[in-house]
């Protein structure tokens, strides 16, 4: 094959999101929370795979609720959850009307990005407060709040750290999103990833992340004494204000509180403090999206729970000195901005990849008689440091255990990696 190339183990995919069903489904029992949907506590960040051939195994599983960065996820999204329910609509086995719930989880902040996600939900027949496929977006302002339509639910986008997007100011915020939206506000956003960083301070030893439990519950506490203060606020409103109706006791039973990519949730899902959420009636959800393709950062941040998924194919294309080897997946094949290395070799735990340039990747290879053996032409399998801007690096990836010989080769579409082009003339202004 060509090289570099991108390979998913669509055997593993499938096993990874096992694995989340089957971890959310054994705390919901330990936690008496007994939902038949087993799925109801992860909604899947889609911006790691952007790819409607593993959306679609997303979906078969029974995930129904998504959370996408960009307005081509979107527009990807919908189109393969329209396939998909066209297929089962021509099924005799199709007995129900499944809904699909879409979280545009990036805050909208220029007429022309508004102007595409409109576009968007009219052209697919999205408009509709009750069709089959419901879109909501993040606000983050009052200053954004004019700028949402009528028609479009909402999730208020705070901020417990990370300081990228996100209101500080947890209760207010949260009161006036109610004040404003009403039964148009559906949830709350938010993304302890501040948490994720990796150093010798005990958080990814192997107690599982006790030191990362404590530091994530600390910011949970401080979050549920501000929601719970926001919803009394709501509540003691006049019955007739939109405030009240935002968590009125029909409103709150779909009012979900969505936290925690892949460093996170495990804490998230265990803490004590959001545990409180069910009894105010309300619903308590996560988002990581690379545990779908486990890359080499998640497997330290929650080892033993999935399966490498994600790999770069290379050559070996060099020798160039005694204990160095080059290979073909440099900076525009492999993500690298999260330091050295890169990656690491699979099979080849002692190799060590050096740091990229464009086109080139050495790797250090201690054992001079193991050195010696590799050949020029070799193939090589890096699993990526980070998984998802390595995978937008290419329109089409090969299924894993389809290139044996006698097999053909099965390739799956990157179909919404880049973005929509629209000229905007900002720069005259």
């Amino acid at each position: 094959p060509l090289t570099p190339c991108l390979v998913i183990d669509e055997d593993a995919v499938k096993f990874n999101v096992n694995s989340m069903f089957d971890f959310t489904r054994a705390l919901n029992d330990a936690e008496a929370l007994h939902n038949d949907d087993d799925g109801d506590r992860w909604r899947p960040h889609l911006k790691t795979t952007k790819s409607s051939r593993i959306w679609t195994i997303l979906i078969e599983r029974g995930v129904r609720r998504f959370k996408v960065a960009t307005s081509l996820e979107l527009e990807v999204l919908i189109r393969t959850i329209r396939a998909f329910t066209d297929a089962r609509s021509r099924s005799r086995d199709c007995e129900e009307i499944v809904t699909y719930d879409v979280l545009l989880a990036y805050p909208l902040a220029s007429p022309a990005a508004w102007s595409m996600l409109e576009k968007i939900l009219k052209d697919n027949d999205c408009s509709s407060e009750s069709g089959p496929i419901r879109v909501s977006v993040l606000v983050d302002s009052p200053d954004a709040f004019r700028e949402v339509p009528d028609h479009m639910f909402v999730f208020a986008d705070l901020n417990l750290g990370m300081n990228r997007t996100g209101s500080t100011d947890i209760e207010n915020f949260i009161y006036s999103c109610a004040e404003y939206f009403g039964e148009r506000l559906v949830g709350v956003s938010m993304y302890e990833g501040q948490y994720a960083s990796e150093s010798s301070d005990g958080i990814h030893d192997t107690d599982h992340g006790l030191m990362r439990q404590t530091s994530c519950d600390s910011t949970y506490e401080k979050f549920m004494s501000a929601l719970e203060s926001a919803v009394s606020r709501c509540k003691s409103s006049q019955s007739t204000s939109k405030a009240n109706q935002a968590f009125s006791t029909s409103a709150s039973r779909g009012f979900e509180v969505l936290t925690s990519g892949t460093p996170s949730f495990v804490p998230a899902l265990k803490s004590k403090h959001l545990r409180k959420l069910a009894s105010m009636g309300l619903t308590h959800r996560v988002s990581p999206g690379t545990v779908v393709l486990h890359d080499a950062r998640g497997a330290r941040q929650n080892p033993g729970m999935f399966q490498h998924a994600c790999f770069v194919l290379a050559t070996i294309v060099s020798k160039p000195t005694e204990h160095l080897v080059t290979c073909n997946a440099g900076s525009k094949s492999l993500a690298c901005e999260s330091g050295n290395p890169a990656a690491f070799v699979v099979n080849h735990p002692n190799w060590v990849p050096m740091s990229p340039s464009e086109e080139h990747l050495p790797i250090f290879i201690g054992d001079y008689d193991e050195w010696q053996r590799v050949k020029r032409g070799d193939h090589i399998l890096l699993v990526p440091e980070h998984a998802c801007p390595t995978v937008s690096m290419y329109s089409k990836y090969v299924v894993k255990n389809t290139v044996a010989d006698g097999e053909r080769c099965i390739q799956g579409d990157i179909d919404a990696r880049g973005r929509h082009f629209g000229f905007v003339n900002a720069l005259n202004s």
